[in-house]
């Protein structure tokens, strides 16, 4: 297991929301962040299938390098090292 597997597993088993102000179940069970101001980090229905979309946008698929501001729960950088593993990416978080 690499690092980024790593670090996603311990994400996906925490209990804890921090820094969020609550985690809310989406539709489908997966956990997901809410902000102190009441929005979601994610879709309230699928995150996972959110995070495809995100792949599809052309200037995701087109770029070699992709920096996230936050890394929320990983559902996004998981989707994109498991359809791009030659892309490289920078995740600037608090």
């Amino acid at each position: 297991m690499n690092n980024l597997e790593q670090l996603l597993e311990s994400i996906k088993n925490n209990t804890s929301c921090s820094p969020y102000s609550q985690c809310l179940s989406a539709n489908n069970g997966l956990p997901i962040p809410q902000f102190v101001n009441g929005t979601s980090f994610y879709s309230k229905y699928n995150p996972a299938r959110e995070s495809d979309f995100f792949l599809q946008d052309k200037e995701i698929q087109e770029s070699d390098f992709v920096i996230f501001m936050g890394f929320g729960f990983g559902y996004q950088l998981e989707k994109l090292f498991d359809f791009f593993p030659k892309k490289q990416f920078l995740v600037i978080e608090e």
